[in-house]
């Protein structure tokens, strides 16, 4: 229901009009002290009553739900209506009455109340018809001298100082005119007006003073319609002053004196400068077209409201925003827009706006707050309330910005630099992590090699398989470290997908497997990979992409389902199916799936992954499509071109000779049980090894020795191993450098083979795969030192 202080608020607003507040089948509930003051009325004589059973005794123009009657036609066209009724007779008293109806919604679409205001403006008619009456006595006046004058009754000197009198009376401009058009009577307003004496001008043709040749043009049909028998003729006129200033004037031409014969002989024009009224009526006219253009080409809501805050204007932008066409919120209050929990203090600040706008005027305020669609969904919005003093009452304004958007935006900076964060934490973990691996397998790899009995193998084989899953885990901490999306080259190398699809499936178990059993559902994934196809891909960002692809897939089937992977080579292109038996998509979500920011999860999901995903595809030459229909399933293909295991431009590691070439080899690295383990096993394989703690001091050795090659870590103090190895080239270009690093982020998101660099090689690092290195660069070095 409509709650009773709105309507105690309207009746008690200052209304000098009387106000009667009718409900939608037109009963009476309430009015205001004026009419109830005015009619000697009670609201007890007046509340439940039909409001023509109570208007017909107050009002006899009212007609009873009948065309003519406002407040039906405001019930049929819930439009406000305006009529006027002139000679009423109140009290035997002639009255005239403008009365606007207002049709108002309540709280809900079927509670409908009117506002019927009636204005007395018996004053303001009586102050124009007192106006045309004496216009029309002077006029008559001076008809009534000059027929006395020509029949001689009266003394024609008292007769023209009468006719004089007159015209001086007259607050305005007076130019009297023969049949001819000659000036014969001109009053002092004219001379203001046009900055001339009378003397100077009477005599001369009234044509004269008309300043374009369209004005004068005018002016001579004028003067015939006159002459033919039409008594007043108003018009607008462009005339010229003394000084050359054209002057817009509206005129008044009037025949007021007649010759025996019937025609016409003195006429009587009565004017003033219009100028200045029609330039503000022309830049009132300007402003309105603007501020509706203003209104209908804004992105943003504007709603107009009085200082009861009920709307009154709403643009197309609001319409659109909130759902509710203009006629439907026309007269409601503007918390309506604001959800119900917030409704009463949202209520209370546009209150305390208004009221402050008073002392205030043209302050604005913006802030943040949530507004309520039609169809009871909640939107962040930036409101911006401002007020103008508009005939006498205050008016406010609010712009309704939609922040939905960016929102959703900074909630992605804050889970980005987060995510940044986390990923800086993980990659010094792993850095860490790769260093002591690093130190188990060599130290694995060296007791092998020093003979064991086949107990203490099996302890060491386990020992290693728990090292080697902690790199994988590692290396899963790295891959969520970055984004696809990471600034800088990527380290792009030739990858088998089995391997990849193996850890991502592995990675992903707690949303597939854990997440769902433990809300009782169940979810299966199989993978099926023919051959062994190979990409030419970032494994970090491959991951991340199939890692969004089974997200999504999960999240369509939150009751549990089945996901099938599937990888076939196709002449020259690896293809990839990942498909689901969920919920599906309509035709149109799988025309915006990719699109970045779309979701059709709701709230708490940002709608990146599928486009991130797309983004990665498309850098790599590839495609991604999705098929889907509604409620069964979906499956989002990828292609590749296709790439094979043996890479071409890789060297042959197998080829390697049975005796090694014995090296001269420098390890620079700022751990010791790192360069420990590298120092035995490559002595254990007849090289010669000198140590180096930094980048600084791996220079000098390299610099006073004769050295073959140089393994040397990546992060060091003093000098890093980028550093050493580009002074280490400098100094001989010759000489195999290979980089080691635990610092995999930096690894990925910079390095990609820079000058300086031979081999890189991430930690933990396998020992057989140095030692085929070494082998075979070492066998080029040699190669190239002999003469």
């Amino acid at each position: 229901m409509v709650r009773p202080q709105t309507f105690s608020e309207i009746l008690g607003a200052g209304y000098r009009e009387a106000v009667v507040i009718l409900s939608r089948d037109l009963t009476i509930i309430s009015a205001n002290e004026t009419f109830l003051k005015d009619n000697n009325l009670s609201l007890q004589d007046i509340e439940g009553k039909r409001c023509h059973e109570v208007l017909q005794s107050c009002m006899n123009f009212c007609k009873e739900q009948t065309d003519e009657c406002p407040v039906y036609e405001a019930l049929s066209t819930q439009k406000p209506v305006s009529v006027t009724h002139q000679d009423v007779m109140v009290d035997t008293v002639p009255h005239h009455y403008k009365i606007d109806v207002y049709p108002v919604l309540g709280e809900k679409e079927s509670e409908t109340y009117f506002l019927h205001i009636a204005r007395d403006i018996t004053n303001r008619i009586e102050e124009e018809r007192l106006k045309d009456n004496m216009w029309m006595e002077i006029l008559s006046r001076m008809e009534s001298l000059y027929a006395a004058m020509v029949e001689g009754n009266e003394n024609i000197e008292n007769i023209r100082g009468e006719i004089d009198q007159l015209i001086e009376i007259v607050p305005l401009a007076v130019v009297g005119w023969d049949a001819k058009g000659r000036i014969t009577r001109w009053n002092s307003n004219a001379e203001i007006l046009f900055g001339r004496p009378a003397p100077e001008v009477l005599g001369k043709p009234f044509i004269d003073f008309f300043a374009s040749g369209k004005s004068q043009e005018k002016f001579s049909k004028i003067m015939h319609m006159l002459q033919m028998g039409q008594t007043e003729v108003y018009s607008l006129a462009e005339n010229r002053s003394s000084s050359g200033h054209i002057i817009t004037c509206e005129w008044y031409h009037n025949a007021y004196h007649f010759s025996e014969k019937g025609d016409v002989s003195a006429f009587l024009s009565i004017g003033q400068d219009a100028t200045q009224r029609l330039a503000t009526e022309e830049k009132v006219k300007e402003l309105e077209t603007k501020f509706a253009a203003i209104l209908n080409a804004t992105a943003d809501a504007i709603v107009g409201m009085n200082n009861l805050r009920r709307i009154t204007i709403w643009n197309p932008a609001a319409e659109k925003l909130f759902g509710w066409l203009a006629r439907e919120v026309q007269g409601r209050e503007i918390e309506m827009l604001i959800p119900a929990d917030l409704r009463e203090s949202m209520a209370q600040k546009f209150r305390k706006f208004l009221e402050g706008q008073e002392q205030k005027k043209g302050q604005k305020i913006t802030f943040e707050a949530s507004a309520l669609r039609r169809d009871g969904i909640s939107i962040p919005v930036e409101i911006t309330l401002s007020a103008e003093l508009i005939e006498d009452k205050i008016n406010g304004f609010a712009v309704f910005h939609e922040i939905t958007e960016k929102k959703r935006t900074e909630k992605i900076l804050v889970q980005s630099e987060k995510m940044r964060s986390l990923g800086e934490m993980a990659s010094g973990v792993a850095h860490d992590f790769n260093n002591s691996l690093t130190t188990i397998l060599g130290n694995i790899k060296l007791l092998k090699a020093a003979g064991v009995d086949k107990e203490i193998a099996e302890k060491l084989d386990a020992i290693e398989k728990a090292a080697r899953h902690g790199t994988a885990t590692i290396a899963g901490l790295h891959g969520f470290s970055q984004t696809a999306d990471d600034a800088g080259p990527k380290h792009i190398e030739l990858l088998a997908i089995e391997p990849l699809i193996e850890e991502v499936r592995n990675l992903t178990r707690f949303r597939w497997k854990d997440l769902p059993q433990k809300d009782g559902h169940t979810i299966e994934f199989t993978t099926e990979v023919e051959g062994s196809p190979a990409l030419l891909i970032n494994g970090s960002d491959f991951k991340e992409m199939l890692t969004n692809l089974i997200f999504n897939a999960v999240d369509a089937m939150p009751r549990g389902g089945h996901i099938h992977l599937s990888v076939k080579q196709e002449s020259e292109k690896v293809v990839l199916a990942l498909q689901d038996n969920g919920v599906g998509l309509s035709k149109e979500d799988a025309a915006h799936i990719f699109d970045p920011y779309f979701s059709t999860k709701g709230r708490g999901h940002a709608g990146l992954g599928l486009s991130i995903a797309k983004r990665f595809i498309k850098r790599h030459g590839g495609s991604i499509r999705v098929d889907s229909v509604k409620g069964a399933g979906a499956t989002f293909t990828v292609i590749f071109p296709l790439h094979t295991t043996s890479d071409p431009g890789k060297l042959d590691l197998a080829k390697k000779n049975s005796l090694p070439i014995p090296l001269q080899i420098l390890v620079i690295d700022d751990e010791p049980l790192v360069r420990s383990v590298l120092k035995e096993v490559l002595e254990n394989n007849g090289h010669t090894v000198m140590e180096a703690g930094n980048g600084k001091e791996g220079v000098r050795i390299f610099r006073e020795n004769n050295i073959d090659l140089v393994i040397t870590d990546h992060g060091m103090p003093v000098m890093n191993g980028l550093d050493a190895a580009f002074r280490i080239k400098k100094h001989k270009p010759d000489t195999p450098v290979l980089l080691i690093t635990g610092w995999q982020t930096e690894t990925d998101a910079i390095f990609q083979k820079p000058s300086g660099i031979d081999e890189l090689i991430n930690k933990p690092f396998d020992l057989e795969k140095i030692l085929d290195l070494i082998e075979v660069y070492g066998r080029k070095a040699k190669k190239t030192e002999r003469p």
